[in-house]
């Protein structure tokens, strides 16, 4: 088994057990569905809907946005499980958001983690959060160097962002690589969305493939 994969499950054991008291969860399986609803509601898919589709290994995004039919609120830990496939002729930029809404639509707070670049020689990372009257508060890492060592650039990453009050705490393949106090988030309900575009001329061996994602929270949980 490879070592990421094997990080991949000791993360997902160690989430699991460290959510044992939450209230509830949220799972979605992109590859195993091969759809984007189940009986908890429908993903949404904002700017290019024609460049997303099914792959066995779950969903290839091409300059797509995806906002998850929940929102959630209280304490929260969100595992992001996908494969990235980039090199330098092949750049890719992706990220997550949570807002209280679609972020291409109706948010009106938002929490960004974008990275930019990713396959190329100049990769950049920019994390922050602002609300509906324009307040914003960044939150950049002095340590993302890390986040740039350990992200898999050829195969599978897990990414977990969990929340304990307003302490926000990022990891990716089992490392720690920022955590910090939301600064101008205004509402209490966080609503996954996640996006992936291209920066080359697109190549099928290359890309953004969403495998799955969970939510394990401990507040409630309501329709978007």
């Amino acid at each position: 088994m490879k070592l990421r994969h094997i990080l991949a499950i000791m993360l997902f054991v160690a989430v699991a057990l460290g959510t044992a008291g939450c209230k509830g969860e949220y799972y979605f399986d992109f590859a195993e569905e091969g759809a984007l609803n189940d009986e908890n509601g429908l993903w949404t898919v904002r700017e290019n809907p024609l460049l997303c589709y099914f792959l066995p290994e779950g969903l290839r995004m091409e300059d797509v946005n995806l906002a998850c039919p929940k929102m959630f609120s209280g304490d929260f830990t969100i595992t992001v499980v996908f494969d990235l496939m980039v090199n330098s002729e092949n750049r890719f930029n992706f990220g997550i958001i949570l807002c209280d809404g679609d972020f291409y639509f109706d948010s009106e707070n938002d929490l960004h983690m974008d990275f930019y670049g990713a396959g190329s020689v100049a990769e950049s990372f920019d994390i922050y959060d602002h609300d509906d009257i324009g307040n914003s508060v960044d939150h950049d890492s002095s340590v993302t160097s890390v986040l740039f060592d350990e992200l898999v650039r050829d195969g599978e990453n897990s990414w977990v962002i969990s929340k304990a009050g307003d302490v926000i705490t990022l990891s990716v393949n089992g490392y720690e690589f920022a955590q910090f106090t939301l600064g101008a988030y205004d509402s209490k309900w966080f609503c996954p969305n996640i996006y992936a575009y291209n920066s080359d001329p697109l190549n099928d061996d290359y890309g953004f493939t969403l495998r799955s994602i969970l939510v394990s929270y401990s507040g409630s949980m309501i329709d978007r």
